[in-house]
């Protein structure tokens, strides 16, 4: 389980506008300080956290953030994405590319990465293993200059 304060946040902010807009039941409700879920998604999501009572705080001051904002979901995703990059250089990445190009002679997947993050707030599709999630090995690699 996560913390909150253990979550990539460049993925976070990313995945927020397309992730929490499905989870947030939409209609309106009579009472401000209820939250409504859609209760899969929800459980889910929620579910992924170690203090379950504070992302669901979080959800809820959230929820009525965007109540008060009145904003579009749709321009709303199209902001954060333009400022969210999907794409960062990850240390794992880095160091598999580096490897790979000392052990092998091979420098294909330091002129892949170059390629990605020449444009790292566009989707390409073709490169979504790129943006996911540190492997569990890999979130505490450091890489020095010296490498």
């Amino acid at each position: 389980m996560r913390k909150i304060t253990d979550l990539e946040f460049d993925n976070t902010y990313r995945k927020l506008p397309q992730e929490f807009y499905d989870l947030v039941n939409p209609t309106p409700l009579t009472n401000p300080d209820l939250v409504s879920f859609n209760s899969d998604r929800n459980q889910d999501i929620v579910s992924m956290f170690e203090d379950q009572g504070a992302i669901s705080g979080w959800v809820s001051s959230y929820k009525l953030r965007l109540r008060a904002e009145n904003s579009n979901d749709t321009e709303r995703k199209k902001h954060m994405n333009l400022v969210n990059p999907k794409f960062i250089l990850r240390n794992y990445l880095a160091e598999n590319a580096i490897i790979k190009a000392r052990d092998e002679g091979d420098y294909s997947e330091i002129e892949r990465l170059h390629r990605i993050l020449r444009d790292p707030f566009s989707e390409q599709i073709q490169f979504q293993d790129y943006a996911e999630a540190s492997p569990h090995w890999g979130k505490n690699l450091v890489i020095s200059c010296s490498s």
